[in-house]
């Protein structure tokens, strides 16, 4: 083979592995990237049934039971 078309072949091999690779880490970071917005939404909705009480005095008492 004349050393230009293999040249031209190997270029040809680096430049689609090379785009297959991108393609893969392209393909891991999307995926990354909902999974971590699913956990916030996961969470986010967790937390919307949180309960937030404020300005309820705590009892003083020097024994304290349990129930």
């Amino acid at each position: 083979m004349d050393d230009k078309v293999q040249g031209s072949l190997i270029a040809g091999v680096s430049t689609q592995n090379g785009k297959v690779e991108d393609e893969e880490k392209t393909k891991k970071v999307v995926q990354l990237e909902m999974d971590r917005k699913s956990a916030v939404e996961n969470d986010t909705e967790r937390r919307k049934r949180n309960t937030i009480i404020y300005r309820i005095p705590e009892k003083k008492m020097e024994k304290v039971s349990r129930l």
